[in-house]
């Protein structure tokens, strides 16, 4: 009978673990990244549904809980440019998620033609260029082409 008990304990133990999936950011936030200067900052991602999700940064802490589908928002004070990388961290009571050199500053987003996809190391003297930079805080993040019409909830950034 002891024997029993404890198969059963193990097995429920086991499948706990498979449903609790935890806190997870949205992929567009990353280490090394950039968040926009004196605007409001709205930071998202997914938990288990009606998990509480904290989120702290820069002195702020804040909650909010997942609703039905797992999805959750969360939006921080503005903030002053700040040129010193910080942690932004996403807890919930079974996991925690940590996103380091955070900077606050300017965000600029460009898109258009094949042009915007050509890379500085491609051009002449552009490695060297890169390779030279004397400014660590510029930050550059490429979202891959998508040729899906309908929006998507989620995106990889390289």
């Amino acid at each position: 009978m002891m024997k029993k008990i404890r198969c059963l304990l193990l097995l429920l133990v086991g499948f706990t673990g498979v449903a609790s999936a935890g806190v997870k950011l949205n992929g567009i936030f990353g280490d090394g990244m950039v968040l926009q200067r004196e605007l409001p900052i709205s930071v998202w991602g997914t938990a288990n549904p009606g998990e509480w999700v904290t989120v702290e940064f820069a002195g702020q802490k804040l909650f909010a809980s997942a609703d039905t589908s797992g999805t959750w928002l969360i939006k921080l004070s503005p903030l002053l440019a700040s040129a010193e990388p910080r942690e932004l961290i996403a807890t919930t009571a079974h996991s925690k998620i940590k996103i380091s050199g955070v900077l606050v500053g300017e965000v600029w987003l460009c898109s258009g033609q094949s042009n915007m996809e050509w890379a500085l190391g491609r051009c002449t003297g552009g490695p060297e260029a890169v390779m030279n930079s004397a400014n660590p805080q510029l930050r550059l993040c490429t979202i891959p082409h998508n040729p899906q019409i309908t929006p998507q909830d989620d995106v990889a950034t390289k």
